[in-house]
């Protein structure tokens, strides 16, 4: 069974960054069978305001993880043919999201394809170039949670015999309406320059980051979502290419001429620079990033500053 537009779609914690872009992309492919579940979504809460179009588009359940009861969401629950989680651990970790979903699928029998959100985090510090088979290492408390979870998942997979797709993903960058809620380097940039118009960079100017455009990662993961043999696979999902912090800089000094931009490098234990390797979903479906870093932020650059 391959992704197609009838494919009954349940997205957990849907009515976030990625979750907003991914079930947009999907409304755009003219799929018409998504369920999104999160919490806090009822009709005239903030999300419904912001996501109103969506309740006009898919099946949105208000949902909560931690203490409502299953049966609010069973029926879609056991029909689903694909399944996403992206909400994750609140930040005490006092819960774990994942573990409830697959402990209810293997309670009720059921084997959607899951495709598991992990993080280029997971990989241990000192690797420039990471690669799939590269060393895995939690570095913090997110990257150790970040590892555990894969690993639950390739054991209830070898338990229950389920098709999972392991995406570990980098620095994805792109509009969304909650777009200053994000805790992201283009968030970060942007925030400070759209709204305060004054930014102070604390890192240096040579580090690099491997940055994604958020239509290019859609496109990734539908590319590896219509593979059937993608499924029991791990990818590193992103672009493959270096964006120096100087880089970012200067495409944001083009549209901000007048902003007081300020550098005070520090020393941050967790900054580092990587890019990822990305040979094997090239080689497995021949996806590959179109955009550059400039054109990418560009096009963000303008829409924020159209809505603003």
């Amino acid at each position: 069974m391959v992704l197609n537009e009838n494919s009954k779609i349940v997205i957990f914690g849907g009515l976030g960054f990625i979750g907003e872009n991914l079930i947009r992309f999907f409304l755009r492919k003219d799929f018409n069978n998504i369920v999104i579940i999160d919490r806090d979504c009822k009709e005239g809460s903030q999300k419904y305001n912001i996501y109103k179009d969506f309740y006009e588009k898919c099946k949105v359940i208000n949902f909560d993880l931690t203490n409502d009861d299953f049966s609010i969401i069973k029926e879609d629950f056991l029909k689903a043919e694909f399944m996403i989680n992206l909400s994750f651990a609140r930040d005490d970790y006092s819960f774990n999201p994942d573990k409830i979903i697959l402990d209810y699928i293997k309670e009720n029998k059921t084997h959607p394809k899951l495709i598991h959100f992990g993080s280029r985090m997971q990989y241990a510090k000192g690797q420039n170039i990471l690669s799939e088979e590269s060393v895995l290492e939690g570095r913090n408390e997110y990257s150790i949670r970040k590892n555990e979870v894969e690993n639950m998942y390739r054991e209830y997979a070898k338990e229950l015999n389920l098709d999972v797709l392991y995406l570990r993903i980098g620095n994805i960058y792109g509009y969304s309406k909650k777009f200053f809620e994000k805790k992201t380097i283009d968030a970060f940039l942007l925030k400070n320059l759209v709204v305060k118009g004054e930014l102070e960079i604390t890192i240096s100017k040579d580090i690099y980051k491997d940055m994604i455009y958020v239509d290019d990662f859609l496109e990734g993961i539908h590319a590896l979502l219509e593979l059937e043999s993608s499924f029991g696979q791990i990818y590193n999902l992103s672009s493959g290419k270096k964006t120096t912090i100087g880089e970012m800089i200067e495409v944001c000094k083009k549209y901000f001429p007048d902003a007081k931009i300020v550098y005070n490098p520090k020393s941050l234990d967790y900054e580092d620079s990587f890019i990822k390797d990305v040979s094997k979903i090239k080689n497995h479906t021949n996806w590959e990033a179109k955009h550059s870093f400039e054109e990418g932020f560009e096009k963000l650059i303008l829409k924020l500053l159209k809505k603003k």
